[in-house]
């Protein structure tokens, strides 16, 4: 009877350390499911961020195109005026020609140089939209471009675009008024 007892009580610590281990199993697995399922929010969190990021590029990136388009018709019609108005002005006019030339090229050379890079980043975000590190890497790569550390937030670099679009269209703004000028002094 002593021994079956004895027999008995191993057996029932034999059945504990089973359940303890299995409870302990199961308490780091569910604790891993949980680290996990933190990790896939914050990944799609950060990869809906990416797409609204996306999204805003893709609006500033057409609305910088049409001002360009509307740039360049409103320098090509306005060298066309001038043409009317001094037609035997050669000098004066062959000036603005060169003016409203230059204009145009420098304008057609921010349209290329946006271009490219704009596509290029819209292709990349969506190379990476299921892939984080790859996500991490092309963050990187536009602060990169954009002469910033990776360490710097995205308002400060919104804030900064802004400001060179600014800049850009108070520069456009006036060539176009010394253009007008220019036109004006000839008639």
């Amino acid at each position: 009877m002593f021994k079956q007892l004895e027999k008995d009580n191993k057996q029932q610590t034999l059945l504990n350390i089973k359940q303890n281990l299995q409870i302990a199993t199961t308490q780091r697995l569910e604790g891993e499911i949980q680290e996990l399922q933190k990790q896939l929010s914050d990944l799609k969190l950060s990869n809906k961020n990416m797409k609204t990021q996306l999204t805003r590029v893709n609006i500033l990136k057409d609305k910088t195109l049409q001002k360009l388009r509307q740039s360049l018709i409103k320098v090509e019609a306005m060298r066309g005026k001038a043409v009317m108005k001094t037609g035997n002005l050669k000098t004066p006019l062959d000036s603005a020609k060169q003016e409203a030339s230059w204009d145009k090229d420098k304008a057609r050379q921010m349209v290329d140089a946006v271009t490219p890079e704009l596509c290029t980043a819209k292709s990349t975000l969506e190379d990476v939209s299921g892939r984080p590190q790859e996500r991490v890497d092309f963050r990187e790569t536009i602060m990169k471009m954009l002469g910033f550390n990776v360490k710097t937030a995205d308002k400060k670099i919104i804030t900064h675009l802004r400001l060179i679009i600014q800049a850009y269209e108070a520069s456009d703004k006036s060539k176009v008024a010394s253009n007008c000028e220019t036109g004006q002094n000839n008639a």
